[in-house]
């Protein structure tokens, strides 16, 4: 294996930007629809934008993991909606 600088036996080195780096190298937009801005970098998210992402993190769905094939829509519909009212009904339990 040669390196970057053709030397056997080195691997080749990579370029690691800091994200205040890549920050500053993304490009700028002419127009921007809305009024949200980027946060200033390095700054810590607010307490509550915290909470709200601890409670997306707790997010379960009923729908197990994994690739079902189904001969109608009818079938796929049926497993869909009894995944749907497991997931509500384990919401109304826990409050």
């Amino acid at each position: 294996m040669s390196g970057a600088d053709g030397k056997v036996g080195q691997r080749p080195t990579a370029v690691l930007l800091s994200y205040a780096n890549l920050h500053a190298c993304m490009e700028k937009f002419l127009r921007v629809a809305g009024r949200r801005t980027p946060p200033p970098g390095g700054a810590l998210p607010s307490a509550e934008a915290r909470a709200a992402m601890t409670r997306m993190a707790g997010y379960l769905t009923r729908a197990p993991k994994g690739i079902f094939r189904y001969k109608s829509h009818e079938e796929a519909n049926r497993d869909r909606e009894k995944w749907q009212v497991a997931a509500m009904v384990d919401k109304q339990a826990r409050g």
